[in-house]
């Protein structure tokens, strides 16, 4: 049975969500998923809005506030939540991804993607940047293109071997290893500095994201609207993102099931709010 709404926020906020998920397209036949299959997907498309909303600083949430999201996502996702989800608290996203000090090569290209976009890199550029001249450059690598490939092959190497795109891989284990990494400083860094090497823009943030989000906040912090509208706003940020940077490979459709279950979440979202009990139905 539908949580019943609280206030003009939460319907709002709901319709406004329901919008989003009635334009996402869906695909349904033999390989369409099963119902947990489904909550996988949605939890992985929260997770890549988390992520997402992270490298682009789209959100406003405290500390507290993130806890209690990714513990009731995990909870959702039937998965260990991450110990202290040191990403909120020790990731400075206008430094500390996107430089690194003991290796030059490695911070120019980052810097130069990050301020300039990636295809801005040149080998003029990275050189200005760092301690190597255009000439070694050029017989190091031959072109921009490859040595941007070789950085990023560098930061996927040092950061994690464990991570696979949600996007392309929306299973429990990779839903459980994007969680973990919430956890681990190092691999947040390597993924987000992958989103700059891969073209993903800043500020290309979909039109209307932040307007909704101030919906969703103020439903779930005044109004006592559940923490599942907040992780249902985070899915859909996943999807309609993906489907914005062309530099993401996303799925030309989710599975129907996917699509109904992110209604449900939208609709049925049970519990008084962010200390409200786990996700995750008993059957």
């Amino acid at each position: 049975m539908p949580t019943p709404d609280r206030s003009d926020a939460t319907r709002s906020a709901r319709a406004a969500l329901h919008e989003w998920v009635a334009a996402i397209p869906t695909r349904d036949g033999a390989d369409d998923a099963g119902a947990r299959d489904a909550r996988t997907w949605v939890a992985a498309l929260a997770l890549e809005g988390t992520w997402l909303g992270l490298y682009q600083d789209a959100y406003e949430l405290t500390e507290s506030e993130w806890d209690a999201v990714i513990e009731d996502l995990s909870r959702y996702a039937d998965v260990r939540p991450p110990a202290s989800a040191v990403v909120f608290r020790d990731v400075d996203l206008d430094a500390d991804p996107f430089r690194d000090d003991e290796r030059p090569l490695v911070d120019a290209v980052l810097r130069v993607a990050l301020e300039e976009g990636v295809h801005n890199v040149t080998l003029a550029a990275v050189a200005r940047r760092c301690d190597r001249s255009e000439s070694t450059l050029l017989a190091m690598f031959g072109d921009a293109e490859t040595l941007v490939d070789d950085v990023a092959l560098e930061v996927l190497q040092s950061g994690f071997d464990d991570l696979s795109p949600l996007r392309l891989d929306p299973s429990r284990a990779a839903v459980a290893a994007s969680v973990a990494a919430l956890d681990d400083s190092r691999k947040a860094a390597a993924l987000l500095r992958l989103y700059a090497l891969g073209g993903v823009a800043r500020d290309d943030v979909p039109e209307g994201q932040h307007a909704v989000h101030e919906l969703v906040l103020r439903a779930w912090r005044e109004e006592g609207a559940p923490t599942p509208l907040v992780v249902a706003a985070l899915a859909c940020d996943g999807w309609r993102a993906g489907e914005l940077q062309r530099a993401l490979v996303f799925p030309s459709a989710l599975p129907g099931a996917v699509v109904r279950e992110l209604a449900r979440l939208v609709d049925d979202a049970a519990g008084p709010g962010p200390a409200g009990p786990s996700m995750v139905d008993p059957g």
